[in-house]
């Protein structure tokens, strides 16, 4: 059989048919409003796009152009086509497990529950022992398909060495990211040292608090529910949840009513997923803006980081070339946005002016939620450690009693080894959350600097960030540190976050 070889721009115009339909796809299952992916389904139907014969026409295009733009924009091109050409032969396994784990239900209080379903139910549950329970079901489906995410992630990982020409995973990350990730794991690792001491001492006196029990090292069970900050439900309440961060938008200067291509969907579904995304259907045409309320402070923030991404997928230009509105090498620009914009809920003037709350309330819920970021970022770098160490080897017995115990060290709170699979993103995503943090904590400082303290409610930080959001994917997340003055080596900003 002879594969036709079309031309970058042909195959470029086929790739955005593809993803478009694959993000509807996730889209409708994401949500809950279709039970089952068909992303292998829509995969082969565009098949013909992804041949060994058409990644080398590619790498050809790439290699003969001088224009560092359009090299710039075939070498994305290329990199996402050995991407598809590398998942030909795990495509439809991977739709299988994934849909089996949609269909997993369990028994809890007589009724079965998806996995979706016990996720929303732990962060919102206010029994100490039911969370418990509820986590030990979820401990019992990545018990039931451990071994089977570690067999697919290894041939991944086989098939895609040989499709890169590169050893691995990591060298893969290193070579589509342009940074050393390991030597950047070392970083991160360097700065949860600096702040051990800090965060040990908060971790002593907040669990107790915030879980009202003396536990100072509580199970990953009640991570949910902790970082709802829950004993602020009188204040943080679902009602007035779309209309306080819709008007933080505007007050931001980007009122979501004047951009209707961005989408939100608030609904709570039954088997929609809790954990808040945002899904560009169409760039940016279609973006839609996911968040399944669970309730607390958690609900506001999830919403405010999905808006990032909504506002920089929503607002790139829709002159820019498929590559730069779509493709990125990875996702460390896109996260800046989301944690900027996050990040205002750490902002006791945001309490003050939305909930009336005292300057001294204020500054309690920011220190709060402060911890609790501590917290997360603990848990990513420890992540992305142990994911340096699961990828040199994905059977390795050894890497569930890796994952527990990196996990827990970093974080104080207890990790079972069951999740040493699927607690895990593509691609080393760790990292990208990680550069993100880093990056987004230089933004806001300089924010604050220019603006002062009021840079998220005058709309002056909005001309700025929309000249990031209109170029797209163009530049990279270093790209933007060094835009404002700053460099990928300096984490004191990150450092002093951390450490409040």
């Amino acid at each position: 059989m002879t594969s036709t070889v079309v031309s970058p721009e042909e195959f470029a115009a086929g790739m955005e048919r593809h993803y478009v339909a694959g993000a509807d796809d996730a889209r409708k299952v994401t949500v809950g409003l279709q039970p089952e992916s068909r992303f292998a389904d829509i995969y082969a139907e565009f098949a013909h796009l992804y041949t060994h014969e058409q990644l080398e026409a590619l790498g050809e295009a790439r290699a003969a152009a001088t224009d560092p733009v359009e090299r710039d924009r075939l070498n994305r091109l290329w990199f996402e086509a050995a991407d598809a050409v590398a998942a030909g032969d795990v495509v439809q396994a991977a739709q299988d497990l994934m849909n089996e784990r949609l269909a997993w239900r369990a028994d809890f209080d007589g009724e079965p529950q998806s996995l979706n379903a016990l996720l929303a139910l732990i962060s919102s549950e206010p029994d100490f022992e039911r969370r418990a329970a509820i986590y030990e079901l979820v401990c019992q489906a990545d018990e039931e398909f451990a071994e089977r995410d570690v067999e697919l992630n290894a041939r991944s990982q086989e098939l895609r060495t040989l499709v890169f020409g590169l050893d691995g995973e990591i060298a893969i990350a290193n070579a589509r990211m342009g940074i050393d990730v390991q030597r950047f794991s070392d970083q991160i690792n360097a700065v949860s040292e600096r702040t051990a001491a800090h965060y040990a001492e908060q971790a002593d006196r907040l669990f107790p608090e915030l879980l009202g029990r003396d536990e100072q090292h509580p199970s990953r069970a009640h991570a949910g529910y902790l970082r709802s900050l829950h004993q602020w439900d009188h204040v943080f309440t679902r009602e007035r949840m779309a209309e306080v961060c819709e008007r933080t938008l505007d007050e931001l200067g980007f009122p979501l009513d004047r951009i209707p291509t961005i989408l939100p969907d608030l609904e709570d579904r039954p088997d929609k997923d809790p954990r808040a995304c945002v899904i560009p259907v169409r760039v940016p045409e279609e973006v839609h803006l996911i968040v399944r309320p669970t309730g607390g402070l958690t609900d506001y923030g999830a919403f405010l980081h999905e808006a990032g991404h909504a506002l920089h997928f929503g607002l790139t230009s829709d002159q820019l070339p498929f590559e730069h509105r779509y493709v990125a090498p990875d996702n460390a620009l896109t996260e800046i946005y989301s944690y900027v914009v996050e990040r205002i809920t750490h902002e006791p003037l945001w309490h003050q002016r939305h909930f009336g709350l005292s300057r001294e309330d204020a500054e309690l819920v920011v220190a709060q939620n402060s911890f609790i970021d501590a917290s997360l970022f603990r848990r990513y770098g420890a992540k992305l450690a142990y994911e340096l160490e699961f990828w040199a080897d994905p059977r390795d017995p050894r890497n569930p009693q890796r994952y527990a115990d990196r996990l827990s060290a970093a974080t104080r709170m207890t990790y079972p080894t069951s999740q040493f699979a699927s607690d895990m993103d593509a691609g080393l995503y760790a990292a990208d959350y990680l550069r993100a943090w880093r990056t987004s904590e230089q933004v806001i400082a300089w924010l604050r600097g220019e603006h002062g303290e009021e840079w998220f409610c005058n709309g002056k930080a909005a001309d700025f960030l929309r000249e990031l959001f209109v170029q797209g994917s163009v530049p990279s997340n270093e790209d933007v540190s060094r835009q404002i003055g700053s460099s990928a080596d300096d984490f004191d900003d990150l450092i002093a976050h951390l450490s409040a």
